[in-house]
C-alpha cells in the first residue's frame, strides 16, 4: 500500500521558485519574439527631428502646421503600408498581427486628431490671435501714447517710398495734407512694473528714418509689446507695409501700396495706383482702386469692387469671394478652382460650394471641382470643366464658342432665340436630354446625343455630362451687346440652398 510522502516546506518553496523563474524566462522569450512595430520609433524620431528644427529656427512653425494641416493623411497611409509590410514579411510568426498594435492604433488616432485640429485651425482658426506673445501677455498691462512728425523730401521727379514694419499691432496709413509724415502710436506692454514698462517704451519707440528714396518706420519686436500705428503720408507716396500680427488699412494714397500681413485683416480704399497684398490669415477688401489688385497666400473673405485695372487672386481662401466692377482681366487660382474672366462688368461670387457670375464677356475659362455654377448675362466664348456640380448658363449676343464638360451633375444652357450656332450635346442613356430647338435626339451605345445647326450656324456649342440631365433652352430674342454696355449688378447673395440671387440696378 502506497504512502503519501511527508510535506516538505523547503521542497515546495524551491519548486514554486523554479516555476516562477521558468515563467519569467517564457515571458522574456515572448517579448523578444513579439517585438513591437517599427512604426512607433520611426514616428518618434520624426517628431523629434521636426521639434528640433522648429526650436532651432530652421523650420518656421507656421509653415509646418500649414503643411501638416493639408498633408497629414499621407502619414496615415505610410503607417498603414508599413504595418502591411511587417505583416506579410513576418506572417509565420505566431505574434504577427498582434504585437504592439494597440499603441500603434492609439498613435494613429492621435495623429488624425492633430491633423483635423491643425486643418481646422488653418481654415477657420484664430486669425487674430498672437500666439507668439501669449506668455508675455500674462503680466500687468501698461500703455503709452506717442506722436512724431518728420518732413519727407526726395529728388525731383521721384515718388517717395515709405517702408513701415510693425511686428505686433495694427497699422493705419492715410494721406497727410502738409507734405510731412505724422506718426501716432499706442503702445501696450505686459510687464512687471511701471518703471519696467517706461524703460521698454523708451527702448522700442518707433523712429522715422529718412532715406534717399523716402523714409523707414520700424517698430522693434518684443514678445510682451504691441504698438498700434496711425501714419499720415504725403498722398503721392508709395507705401510698403510689413505686419506680422495686426490689421492693416491704407487709404487715400495716389501711388502703389505693397502689403504683407501674416495674421490680420487688410483693407485698402481710394488708391491711385496698383495694390499688391501677401497674406496668411485674415480677410481682404479693396475698393476704388485706380490700378490693378493682386493678392496671394491664404486667407478668409476676399472683397474687391470698383477696380479699374485687373484683379489677380492666387492661393487658398476659405471664406467668401466677391468681385464686382473690375475693369481688367480677373484671374482666380487655387488648388481646386481656376477662373479667368477677361471682362467682368457685373459681379463674381465664390464660396466653398457655389460660383456665380453676372454680366461678363469672354472667352471665360473655368475649371472647378464640386461647384454649383450659375452664370447669367454671358457673351463671347465660354469653357467650363466641372465635377460633381450643377451648371446653369444664360447667354446673350454675341455668342462665342461654348464648351461645357461636367462629370456628375445637370447642365442647363439658355441662349437667345435668334442665336446662330452649331450644337452637339451628349449625356448618358438613363438621363434626360431636352431642347426647345428643332434638333433630333438619338439614343445609341448607352448615350443620348443631339446634334445640328441652329439658324445659320456659326459658333460651336458642345456640352457633355456623364451623370446628369442636359437642357438646351430657348430664351428671349437679343441684340448684340456693345462693349461696356451691360449694366452693373449689385452684390449677389447666396440662399441657404446655395443658389445665387441678385437685384440689378
Amino acid at each position: 500500500m502506497a504512502t503519501t510522502p511527508p510535506y516538505d516546506p523547503k521542497s515546495a518553496y524551491r519548486q514554486a521558485r523554479a516555476q516562477a523563474k521558468a515563467q519569467r524566462a517564457y515571458w522574456r522569450y515572448q517579448t523578444r519574439g513579439c517585438s513591437s512595430s517599427i512604426v512607433r520609433p520611426l514616428v518618434l524620431v520624426g517628431v523629434g527631428v521636426i521639434a528640433l528644427l522648429i526650436e532651432t529656427g530652421k523650420l518656421p512653425a507656421d509653415m509646418f502646421w500649414n503643411w501638416w494641416g493639408h498633408w497629414w493623411p499621407v502619414l496615415l497611409i505610410a503607417i498603414g503600408v508599413l504595418l502591411l509590410i511587417e505583416y506579410f514579411v513576418d506572417r509565420n510568426n505566431p505574434c504577427a498581427g498582434s504585437r504592439g498594435l494597440g499603441g500603434v492604433v492609439g498613435l494613429v488616432v492621435l495623429l488624425a486628431l492633430i491633423g483635423w485640429g491643425s486643418n481646422g485651425f488653418n481654415h477657420w482658426g484664430w486669425q487674430q490671435g498672437n500666439w507668439n506673445n501669449f506668455w508675455g501677455s500674462l503680466g500687468p498691462e501698461y500703455s503709452n501714447d506717442l506722436q512724431l512728425s518728420h518732413p519727407l523730401t526726395v529728388g525731383a521727379g521721384m515718388t517717395p517710398v515709405v517702408n513701415i514694419e510693425n511686428p505686433n499691432g495694427d497699422v493705419i496709413v492715410t494721406a497727410s495734407t502738409d507734405g510731412q509724415i505724422h506718426l501716432s502710436g499706442h503702445q501696450v506692454a505686459h510687464i512687471g512694473s511701471q518703471a519696467s514698462a517706461n524703460q521698454l517704451f523708451a527702448d522700442t519707440k518707433p523712429q522715422i528714418e529718412p532715406t534717399a528714396t523716402g523714409a523707414n518706420i520700424v517698430v522693434p519686436s518684443r514678445d510682451n509689446l504691441s504698438d498700434d500705428l496711425t501714419v499720415e503720408l504725403p498722398p503721392q507716396s508709395s507705401a510698403i507695409i510689413r505686419g506680422d500680427h495686426g490689421d492693416v488699412t491704407v487709404e487715400g494714397l495716389k501711388s502703389n501700396a505693397d502689403i504683407t500681413a501674416n495674421h490680420g485683416d487688410v483693407r485698402v480704399q481710394d488708391i491711385g495706383s496698383d495694390v499688391h497684398v501677401q497674406m496668411q490669415h485674415g480677410d481682404f477688401s479693396a475698393q476704388n482702386v485706380q490700378g490693378s489688385v493682386s493678392m496671394s497666400g491664404r486667407g478668409g473673405d476676399v472683397t474687391l469692387s470698383k477696380v479699374q485695372g485687373g484683379a489677380s487672386i492666387n492661393g487658398e481662401f476659405f471664406g467668401d469671394t466677391h468681385l464686382e466692377q473690375i475693369g481688367g482681366q480677373v484671374q482666380f487660382r487655387s488648388s481646386r478652382t481656376q477662373i479667368t474672366v477677361p471682362h467682368l462688368l457685373g459681379s463674381l461670387t465664390l464660396d466653398s460650394g457655389d460660383l456665380g457670375i453676372q454680366q461678363a464677356s469672354g472667352p471665360i475659362t473655368i475649371a472647378a471641382h464640386a461647384k454649383d455654377m450659375d452664370l447669367t448675362g454671358i457673351t463671347g466664348g465660354l469653357n467650363i470643366q466641372d465635377n460633381d456640380g450643377d451648371i446653369s448658363v444664360t447667354t446673350g449676343l454675341p455668342l462665342g464658342d461654348i464648351r461645357i464638360a461636367n462629370h456628375t451633375g445637370d447642365v442647363t444652357l439658355t441662349v437667345p432665340s435668334n442665336a446662330n450656332f452649331n450644337f452637339s450635346g451628349t449625356t448618358s442613356q438613363d438621363e434626360s436630354l431636352h431642347t426647345n430647338f428643332s434638333l433630333p435626339v438619338v439614343t445609341q451605345n448607352g448615350q443620348q446625343t443631339a446634334q445640328g445647326k441652329v439658324g445659320s450656324g456659326g459658333a460651336t456649342v458642345d456640352i457633355s455630362t456623364t451623370h446628369g440631365s442636359l437642357e438646351l433652352n430657348k430664351g428671349d430674342a437679343a441684340v448684340p451687346m456693345a462693349p461696356g454696355a451691360a449694366s452693373h449688378s449689385k452684390a449677389p447673395h447666396f440662399k441657404s440652398k446655395g443658389h445665387v440671387q441678385s437685384t440689378l440696378e
